[in-house]
């Protein structure tokens, strides 16, 4: 997840672009000089040269660990099909912090894209149905705060590079 954060998105078109930048990062110490750089140039190379990647890569716009703190009411949770929180009214506000992974900008608009790690051994269904709630909660969140109207979101699975949709 890190290594997909630092990443200079001038320079991941190529595999050898990416190994550049992580020998940097080592050098930089971001990384430990025993860290499995090559598992993580893999999984940068897998992101960047899928079709996502290069959506991402020719968007005109892409944010990346986009932090927020939004006060969302209660009654949205509700709305999602989230508990109410105990001795909560639906009237108050919740407090929602999160940091978004990475967003681009098409101009069909938003999307959001989340990475997870440790799926391995669940299903496309099964991690949706764990991660949908979590993503919907940010993209109310990042849409009213920054006007933001989302056309696609996906979870991308670090460990196996799965990309998957979510409901919007």
């Amino acid at each position: 997840h890190r290594f997909l954060e630092l990443l200079d998105l001038q320079h991941v078109r190529t595999e050898e672009e990416i190994a550049a930048q992580a020998q940097g990062f080592v050098k930089a110490g971001f990384f430990p000089a025993d860290c499995p750089l090559a598992a993580f140039c893999a999984v940068a190379c897998r992101l960047f040269s899928s079709p996502l990647g290069r959506r991402i890569l020719a968007s005109p716009q892409v944010l990346r660990e986009l932090e927020f703190t939004y006060a969302m009411p209660l009654a949205a949770l509700a709305e999602l099909g989230l508990p109410l929180p105990p001795m909560e009214r639906a009237e108050e506000d919740i407090l929602l912090q999160g940091q978004a992974d990475l967003l681009f900008w098409e101009p069909a608009g938003w999307v959001l894209l989340d990475y997870k790690s440790g799926g391995r051994r669940k299903s496309d269904a099964a991690l949706a149905a764990r991660y949908q709630k979590q993503v919907a909660l940010y993209q109310r969140a990042l849409a009213q705060m920054h006007g933001f109207h989302f056309q696609a979101a996906y979870l991308y699975m670090v460990d196996d590079g799965r990309l998957i949709p979510l409901p919007i």
